[in-house]
Parts: structure tokens; sequence; C-alpha cells
């Protein structure tokens, strides 16, 4: 018997949503700082109509990006765009159509997050907004044209991949685009089901009785050490989909995995065996489930203040008592700051969690302007 509450059935037999979710996003976020990941939930009831001031600004600098994450975002889509060409049986994009899709792309986040601040204050999910440009310090104009370099030669990487002519032997069927924003539900026989968003670039396989392979685009060089291991144990994690999502792999079944660097053009293949999907699976409920003990525990600490409120004045207004539920749960154990201060600087919600980290002003060198 499963020791939380039933997170997958209503009273009566009808379902629901399951309590607990995964993504490699949120378990990152949660082991860098349990404090990060409470604003990203808090960010969840930003567009509420009750909606407290901290959930609204939460939702608001959830949706800031860093540049490099907006070039790997790029990069990642033109990969996408060269397999649904080969998935179609037609001509890939010359190199020239690739540096003009990805310019314009990254050339409309940079003048968006430029000149359209307001709009993104009252409409962040619409408008992007880039963290350098809202916090600062902008890039000089060396190191944008360093960039504009970078991203130009991984296009080119990309491009010659030898990936797309293995792609277009593979019989149709064998080749699988997984949108980005794929889910699947881990059952649980206690109880806690997970919602997995977690989903691979590309799973192909040359024919029908070969393995599958799980194949993942990076857009920075090679990775060593731990990092490597990161990227390994997510590679891996991709193969759970291939079982509970796809469900074309069955249990004792393995697969291959496969990492493809842009930055230098390495890649690397590897087995992934049944028990090291298991593995992950119990890396992925694991993980599921710290973050929902975080909730109770958040939950519990927002209780408890509230009745010691409401007991010295039970006419209290609701605004004083969402106050301070909101901060005892943001001060609970279960969401702590991190102790390494260095990762705060990357945070996206400085603005919130230091009120001494204004944001920027928002008048940039024009310089700058249009470089990227």
């Amino acid at each position: 018997m499963s020791q939380y509450p039933s997170a997958s059935k209503k009273p009566f037999g009808l379902p629901r949503e399951p309590m607990l979710e995964w993504s490699h996003s949120r378990q990152q976020r949660f082991d860098t700082c349990h404090r990060a990941h409470y604003y990203t939930e808090c960010a969840r009831d930003g567009s509420l109509p009750d909606a407290t001031p901290l959930a609204r600004n939460a939702r608001r600098l959830k949706t800031l990006t860093a540049l490099p994450l907006t070039i790997g975002g790029a990069l990642h889509d033109r990969a996408t765009e060269l397999v649904k060409c080969v998935r179609a049986d037609e001509p890939l994009p010359g190199l020239h159509e690739l540096r003009r899709r990805t310019s314009a792309h990254l050339n409309a986040v940079w003048t968006s997050s430029r000149d359209r601040r307001k709009h993104w204050m009252t409409h962040p999910t619409r408008v992007p907004m880039l963290r350098e440009r809202y916090y600062g310090p902008l890039p000089t104009e060396e190191q944008l044209a360093s960039l504009a370099a970078r991203v130009d030669a991984r296009l080119v990487t990309l491009r010659g991949l030898p990936l797309w002519a293995e792609l277009a032997a593979c019989p149709p069927e064998d080749v699988m685009l997984v949108d980005k924003f794929a889910s699947y539900i881990l059952a649980d026989a206690g109880g806690d089901d997970v919602k997995v968003w977690a989903a691979p670039d590309i799973v192909m396989r040359t024919e029908p009785r070969a393995p599958w392979e799980v194949i993942d685009v990076k857009s920075g060089n090679v990775a060593t050490g731990d990092a490597l291991a990161r990227d390994i144990a997510q590679v891996t994690s991709y193969a759970v989909y291939l079982r509970h999502g796809a469900q074309v792999l069955s249990e004792g079944e393995h697969c291959r995995g496969r990492l493809v660097y842009l930055g230098d053009g390495t890649e690397m293949s590897f087995d992934i065996l049944s028990c090291d999907i298991n593995m992950a699976e119990y890396r992925i409920r694991d993980g599921a489930l710290a973050m929902y003990e975080a909730r109770c525990a958040g939950e519990a600490a927002a209780a408890e203040a509230v009745s010691a409120v409401l007991a010295d004045d039970s006419a209290t207004p609701g605004a004083v008592i969402a106050e301070v539920a909101e901060r005892a749960r943001r001060e609970s154990s279960g969401y702590a700051m991190t102790t390494d201060r260095a990762k705060c600087g990357r945070c996206v919600f400085a603005e919130v969690c230091d009120p001494h980290k204004p944001p920027a002003s928002g008048v940039d060198p024009a310089s700058a302007d249009g470089a990227a």
C-alpha cells in the first residue's frame, strides 16, 4: 500500500490528473534550489483571477529565457525541420536557408526583448523576453559576434550530420519524431501515478528486428565527467518513454542511445539495458515523490501559520491570511533556498527571491541592438 494519498483517483472512481509530475527541467531546478522550485509551483496559479502578487510575478519571471537556451532551441528547431524533410522524402534545406531561419528567430527574440517589454509585463506567455535584457548585463558587441560565429558553425555541423542519411535509409514507420511537449503516465499499482514530461528528440531503428535507438542532439561541445553522466542519464530516461509512452519497448527489452554534440560534431553511442530503464523509472518516481513531499511540507507549514493567525484574530482579512500562508509555505523546510549563492546569479526568480536585485533599466547600448 502506498504511503502517500492516492494521486490518480477521485471518490466514486472518477479519474483525474495525477498529483505527481516530473520533467528534466523540474528535477534540475528542484535539485539546484528548492526555493526556485517553489516559485515554479506558484507560477501555475499566476493567471488565475484571484492570484496573489507573488504568483503573478512568478508566472511572468518563469517565462524569461537566457540567450544560450534561445540558441539551443533554435538549433533544435532546425534539427526537427530536417527530420520532417527526411520523413516526407523531401530534399533537405540548404545551409543558407537554415541560416536565414535561425537568424530570423534569434533577431525576433532580441528585438522583442528590447521593444516589447511593457507587453511582456502584461502578457508574458505571448512575448519572449531574454534574461540578459531584463536583469542584465547585456552581451557586448564582441560577445554577440562570437555567439553568431558559434551558431553558424553548429548549423554547418548539423546540416552535414551522417544521421540524415541513416534516417532516410530507415523504414518510414521506424522513424519517430516526438513532440517536445509530449507526456505520458508512468503508472503505479499503489496509486502514485506520475505524469512525465520527457520525450526524446528522435527515435529510429534501421530494420524491424534491430533495437530502437534514442537520439538526443546537444547544441554544445561533447560533455565529460559528471556532465556526460547527466547526459547519458537523460537519454536513458527517454527510453522510459519508449516503454510507457510510445509503448514500442516491452519489459526486458533493451535499446540504444546516441548523443550528438553540435559543438564539435562528436557522436557517442551506448547500450541501454532493461535494468538501466528500470533504474531510470525509479529515479523519476523518487524525484516526483520528493517534490510532492516538499509540497506537503509547505502546505503543513501554511496551515499551521494560518491557524495561529486565526487563533489571535478570527476576523483577519482573507488577503492577509493568503499572504501569511504564502510566506510560511515559501520558508518551510520543503522549499529551502540553496546554500550555493553562485547559482542565484542565473536564476530567473531573482526579483522575487531577492528584493535587492532590481531588473535592469531597459536602456541599452545602441551598438548591441539587432546584433543577435
